[in-house]
């Protein structure tokens, strides 16, 4: 196709130089032709004529082509990010009042203040704030609900001793195709009371309901959170809007993937997309930890649902025909990391022993050279999301 491009090109560069060629000829000849009169002919200045060692042509760039794979990526990228509902920008408030606003979160947080005292004050204040200081107030915000989560839980924690209703919060659940947050999202719709009354606790100290391996436990809700998000600054929105995809789409359960291959590298390019202008904030790193999590379960899958065969330790099939898919999408950091993983699987008949994994292993590790996280940044990233300190 490329070579038919370019003798179209020459035949055309031909054709208008001949064009040239003739017409300059021709004015020459009318001018030899034209007998003296009395009225004196003017004489349009003529440019010098372009030779051809002179023309330029100028070549269309190449469009890079977009895969399907990308198409689809970015399809199911928007799809999530049309179920993150959105509060308007309003103009912030004086300065004064935004630096008292802070300053109550601090205080709460450092009182050990509850859930419902937080999420309240976050409610009010988050929309009077710029993104310097909503990104602080949301910070100790989520570190304060975070922590709390540990022991509010045991608010119901004895109702997952109650067989009869644990069935009937699993037909709840099993209406959302198990997507707990949704059950939030949709609380007038639980026809049982004593479970509508147990969310509407949930959602007043900022959390949602969440079952796993048999118990109930609190999640901090991040959809909540993202409804403010354009009062933060670009890279802790982004990070807000990651983690409220995973309370909408859990990634894992019970310690297996319970979403699509397609749809977990889609969810993967998605933070390297956020991440294509990486200045090297905070939450940018922040959702780098995350990246790194996203490819091991590319790589590896999770302990019930490996990407290999259990038995001969080799590659299935449906890894291998996701790989290709991955690497068809251009200029992608994700897509050059499987196709290294890809060829150090094949170097080894597509097993995965020890000495392959330590080999992926360092591929991965490669992410945070990349995005210049080091070793306090990750447990910083941890500390934070269990409560135990603040990110600034």
């Amino acid at each position: 196709m490329n070579q038919n491009r370019f003798k179209r090109q020459k035949i055309s560069v031909f054709f208008t130089l001949m064009m040239i060629i003739f017409l300059v000829v021709l004015s020459g000849c009318q001018t030899t032709s034209i007998a003296p009169t009395e009225t004196p002919v003017t004489e349009t200045p003529v440019t010098d004529p372009v030779t051809p060692s002179e023309s330029v042509v100028e070549v269309p760039a190449e469009i890079p082509q977009i895969s399907k794979t990308q198409t689809q990526y970015e399809g199911i990228m928007n799809a999530y990010i049309k179920e993150l509902p959105t509060v308007d920008l309003q103009n912030p408030a004086a300065a004064a009042i935004q630096t008292k606003l802070v300053e109550d979160m601090v205080q709460l947080f450092g009182k050990g203040a509850s859930s419902k005292d937080i999420h309240s004050l976050y409610i009010k204040g988050i929309t009077q704030l710029d993104a310097k200081n909503a990104d602080k107030f949301t910070a100790y915000a989520l570190s304060g609900l975070r922590k709390n989560s540990f022991e509010d839980y045991k608010q119901i924690e004895k109702y997952s001793n109650d067989q009869a209703f644990v069935q009937t919060f699993f037909k709840e659940a099993e209406r959302v195709d198990y997507h707990y947050i949704a059950l939030n999202r949709s609380v007038d719709s639980v026809q049982d009371s004593t479970i509508q009354d147990l969310i509407h606790v949930a959602n007043e100290q900022g959390y949602f309901i969440a079952s796993s391996e048999g118990m109930l436990f609190y999640l901090v809700d991040f959809t909540e959170f993202a409804k403010y998000r354009l009062y933060n600054s670009p890279e802790m929105a982004a990070f807000i809007e990651m983690q409220a995809i995973d309370d909408l789409d859990p990634r894992t359960s019970d310690a297996a993937l319970i979403i699509d291959g397609n749809t977990l590298a889609a969810r993967a390019y998605g933070i390297e997309q956020r991440l294509s202008d990486f200045k090297g904030t905070r939450y940018e790193k922040y959702m780098a930890v995350m990246l790194k999590y996203y490819m091991l379960a590319l790589f590896f899958g999770e302990n019930n649902t490996p990407m290999f065969d259990y038995e001969t330790n080799r590659i299935n099939e449906t890894s291998v025909d996701l790989y290709k898919n991955i690497q068809t999408i251009e200029g992608s950091y994700i897509a050059e990391l499987i196709k290294d993983y890809m060829d150090i699987l094949s170097a080894n008949d597509g097993i995965l022993d020890d000495a392959t994994r330590e080999k992926a292993m360092a591929l991965i590790d490669g992410i945070y050279v990349i995005y210049d996280v080091d070793e306090q940044t990750d447990v910083d990233f941890g500390q934070w999301m269990s409560g135990v300190s603040v990110a600034q």
